[in-house]
Order: C-alpha cells, then structure tokens, then sequence
C-alpha cells in the first residue's frame, strides 16, 4: 500500500532568481529588414535634396497646374512652360523658396507650393557587430538608428556605446546608443547619406548591478565613469536600497575574484571609477522596525 503523509500539498517557498541581462539590446533586436520611414511624416527644412528625390510644384492663380518632376543625375528638374531649374546639394527650404521666386518671375500674380512626394533611395553599410552586417537600402530620411534596425540589431558581444559613422572614410560621428535610451538625447544620431559604413565595435568593459535598484542589468562603461554614473543609468536606487554596506565582486591584480564592501552613501565613494568586470549587490536595507514590540 501506498501512504500520502500529505508532504505534497505543502509548496515550498523557493526564492525567484532572475539572471541579469546586458542593458539595451533588446530594444534593436528583430528580423533584417527595409527600413522606410512613413512619407506622412513633415520632411524637415534641412534636408539636402538630390538624385532620385520626386518634387511637386503646384501654381495656383488665375489657372492652376501642377507638375511633379524627378530630380535628374546632374541635380536638376523640368518643369513645363517653366524651364530647367538646378536643385540638388540646397535645402529642402532653399529649394522651395528658390523655385517660388525663379516661377513668379516667369508668371506674375500667382502662389507656389512645393513638396516631396517621394524619396530618394540610399544604400549604406552596417558592419562590423550587427547581427545581419551588409549592405542595406534605406530612405534617404533613415538615421543611425534606422539602420541599426534595418540589419536586426546588434550581436551578443556588438557594443551600444561605440558605434561609428564613416563617410569616405573620414569618421562623421560616434554615437553612443546610451544618450539615446538613457538620457533621451538624439543629437548623435545623424541623417545618413549614400555609401555611409556604420561600424559597430566590440563591447567593451562591463559592470553589473543588482539588487534594491530600478533597472538592474549589465552595462558597458567608458573610461572614468564612477558609482554615481551608474547608478543613474540603472535608475537610481529604490526607497528600500541601504547603500551604506554595499558588497562588489571584482578581480583583483591576480586575476582572482575578491569581495569589498563600499559605503555608496558616501559622495566621495561615489565618484570613484568603476573597474570592469564589478559586480554590485545593492541591499535591502533591514525589515526590522525601530522601537517595535511583538504580541503572538
């Protein structure tokens, strides 16, 4: 015969282990694909017209016409009745005011509008650690992000702070993807032209962060960066967090792994430089309470 004592029926509390995972990443990761940002959007005054792009020219007066023309190899465009006007290389705002006053110098008492109706293709490189590098043709609009996701992200050891932009083989920009997803700064990621290389690098030095804070994960440092630094990339601490006995894995001049206790409390604890490879442990500050008395 078989006995249940009932031992079964009891679940055994098991604490949940999550395993930290690098910061970023997921945010770029899906299939290869095209990438062509939606036509509806405002086309910004800034931007350079060139072969390939498709004008529309609406002149509205006494009769109204409109001519839609493509912007030919040698930067120019036809227009009936009009004449042969040179646009490539200006502005999307220089072109529409240049083409307004040559056709009102033609034709007296009437209004020009001028818009793009399509876009220029432009073929770039993405190489070095995407998770598809190649060739990829893009919307003369796409940034540096855009062909990020056009080639499926980064691979497992790409770094999101050390993402170059090369033009003729002149480097244009770094761009650092951690202004973007932390600091919501988008000055770095530029419009692309055509032949552009994107050139991820290899991650570099990594920390990880765990514990009492709001976005623990494992993050790619630059030279110099302290405590305080990071604790702002992983969102700062939780009212919970008791900073003062906080324990870090690091490897010491051995190459053996050691454990030192930092009070990160401490202002000037938290401008010291971080070492690659550090593993911090934010804890839990204690359920205790102060001037308790317990009944059972």
């Amino acid at each position: 015969p078989i006995v249940d004592y009932g031992f079964g029926d009891e679940e055994e509390e098991e604490e949940e282990t999550f395993e930290l995972k690098p910061f970023g990443y997921d945010v770029f990761a899906n299939a290869p694909q095209t990438f062509a940002p939606d036509l509806d959007i405002a086309i910004p005054a800034d931007y350079v017209i060139g072969s390939g792009d498709i004008l529309t020219v609406s002149v509205f007066g006494k009769e109204s016409s409109q001519y839609e023309s493509l912007v030919q190899r040698d930067g120019s465009i036809s227009i009936p009745d009009m004449g042969v006007f040179k646009v490539a290389g200006l502005s999307f705002g220089e072109a529409k005011a240049f083409l307004k006053s040559k056709i009102q110098e033609k034709v007296l008492g009437v209004e020009v509008v001028v818009t793009l109706s399509e876009l220029r293709s432009i073929r770039v490189y993405v190489l070095g650690e995407a998770f598809k590098p190649g060739p990829y043709v893009l919307s003369s609009l796409s940034s540096v992000t855009h062909a990020l996701f056009a080639a499926g992200g980064l691979s497992d050891i790409g770094s999101l702070r050390h993402i170059e932009v090369k033009r003729g083989g002149k480097l244009v920009t770094s761009f650092d993807a951690y202004d973007l997803l932390i600091r919501g700064d988008s000055s770095k990621d530029i419009i692309l032209k055509s032949n552009d290389v994107i050139f991820i690098s290899p991650v570099g030095k990594t920390v990880s962060i765990d514990g009492e804070v709001r976005r623990p994960a494992i993050y790619e440092i630059k030279d110099g960066e302290n405590y305080k630094e990071l604790l702002q990339m992983a969102g700062g601490m939780l009212p919970s967090a008791y900073p003062a006995n906080t324990p870090v894995e690091r490897f010491n001049e051995n190459n053996l792994r050691t454990i030192i206790t930092l009070d990160l409390s401490n202002s000037a604890v938290l401008r010291q430089p971080l070492r690659a490879g550090d593993n911090i442990k934010i804890s839990k500050t204690s359920d205790n309470y102060e001037q308790s008395v317990t009944l059972i």
